[in-house]
């Protein structure tokens, strides 16, 4: 990604005229009252020699909202074969 694309999709995001959605796939059970919630962190964006990170930075990073709800749950074989 180019500086001037970033600076736009950033702006985008800041004005809330887009939004990111992710799908994770998670291993054990989820507690009853962990199933949904909302993270606040500060995250800050650079660039490092392979492209841009993200992460959590206090000093130097902007609000931002992370809102997740389970699903589902399952259980299945382990990479290993046995029982998770």
């Amino acid at each position: 990604t180019n500086e001037k694309a970033f600076n736009e999709m950033r702006s985008g995001l800041r004005t809330h005229a887009w939004y990111k959605e992710y799908l994770a796939l998670m291993h054990g059970a989820v507690p009853p009252n962990r199933c949904c919630g909302v993270m606040d962190f500060k995250l800050f964006t650079k660039q490092d020699g392979q492209g841009w990170r993200t992460e959590v930075n206090n000093k130097k990073g902007e609000a931002a909202e992370t809102r997740f709800e389970c699903i589902t749950a399952y259980r299945g074989k382990s990479v290993t074969g046995g029982q998770s």
